[in-house]
């Protein structure tokens, strides 16, 4: 069987009362497209049924086909494993929850197909474009906040580098993939920032649905990926992008102390001493637990291990904090300014945290 010239990407994650509408909606304007095609589903194992829905799409002789991922989460690496699992001359990348529309994508093949573009987005802010009334003040803010940031990071000046929606040619995007972050939920800004040389972009606005079923893929998680994929994009040559990731959490979890100290100091009356044991130790559970959901969600500590791990890691940064103090102490000692002394005490205990946590509470 020949190679459809067009693969259709849908990541998809409990969106089974969705998958038929879709497909339905999606044949009617693709059957009148003078092409081969297909839609792939990437599915991260969804406890709905969503692979039921997809495997009654095959019975009936649908063009589909679908990735079932087992332990792998994640919307830009599922695009990519989508992408990497066809072989079509173009990719159209789309969302299964009826909020992308489908009838964009003859125009989005036609500029393609006359070799003036190599990617052709769908805009949700162009002049033509309409965001779906349920928009609230808080998700637009959200929404603009991370389109400014995605910018920054685009060499090509596009109205929506967080669409969702996109096609783009094969070979055009083979060039980016040796520097693909696969992290967060927007590969369209992974492939933009990752290319060598500035794509060749055309946007056409679309409306925005209204989502009728399954549920929203943004996550805490997904956030904190996103944001660490830009923070890779920058300064991933020089940091590991883990280093930094560790290193936010850790400055939250020294608020927490604060916090923590001042309740017991203040409001329950123990020693200064105590209520710094107390404060320290609370930070760094909380520390591990959100290393463990965030930083470290791929190699994440369950069961049992989650707490034998949480033993490691309150040994390690008992550790770290007492040379912490033994080196700026004697730093101090020998002359170095306070403040001077603390910074080199933490900077050391950071790198040492992350590197014993790396190795033996996370592996």
């Amino acid at each position: 069987m020949a190679n459809p010239i067009l693969s259709i990407i849908v990541p998809t994650y409990n969106e089974r009362d969705n998958i038929a509408v879709f497909y339905k909606k999606l044949n009617q304007i693709l059957e009148n497209l003078d092409i081969s095609w297909e839609v792939l589903f990437v599915d991260d194992d969804s406890p709905d049924g969503t692979i039921e829905a997809i495997k009654q799409l095959i019975s009936e002789g649908a063009k589909v086909r679908y990735l079932h991922r087992i332990g792998r989460r994640g919307l830009s690496s599922a695009c990519i494993e989508g992408i990497e699992n066809s072989q079509s001359q173009f990719v159209a990348v789309m969302d299964a929850d009826l909020q992308h529309d489908e009838r964009l994508l003859p125009a989005m093949y036609k500029e393609l197909a006359n070799n003036r573009y190599d990617i052709v987005i769908g805009s949700r802010y162009l002049d033509s474009s309409s965001i779906a009334n349920n928009w609230g003040f808080g998700r637009r803010l959200i929404s603009k906040v991370a389109v400014f940031l995605s910018r920054l990071l685009c060499s090509t000046e596009i109205s929506d580098p967080m669409s969702g929606f996109f096609m783009v040619k094969r070979d055009a995007y083979e060039k980016t993939v040796p520097h693909l972050s696969g992290k967060g939920f927007k590969i369209l800004l992974d492939i933009l920032s990752s290319s060598p040389t500035p794509l060749k972009v055309k946007e056409l606005g679309f409306k925005f649905g209204i989502r009728s079923a399954g549920e929203s893929k943004m996550s805490p998680l997904i956030a904190f990926e996103y944001i660490a994929m830009i923070i890779e994009k920058y300064f991933g040559l020089y940091i590991p992008v883990k280093f930094l990731q560790f290193s936010f959490v850790g400055s939250i979890g020294a608020i927490i102390n604060l916090i923590v100290l001042g309740l017991n100091y203040k409001l329950v009356c123990t020693s200064f001493i105590v209520s710094q044991i107390i404060a320290a130790i609370v930070a760094m559970i909380f520390n591990y637990y959100l290393n463990n959901k965030l930083t470290f969600t791929h190699a994440k500590n369950i069961g049992w291990e989650f707490y034998l791990a949480l033993l490691k890691y309150l040994v390690v940064c008992g550790l770290g904090a007492f040379i912490n103090i033994i080196i700026a102490t004697q730093l101090f000692n020998l002359g170095l300014p306070w403040f001077l002394s603390g910074v080199v005490g933490v900077v050391f205990v950071s790198v040492w945290n992350y590197t014993l946590s790396t190795v033996l509470v996370w592996k």
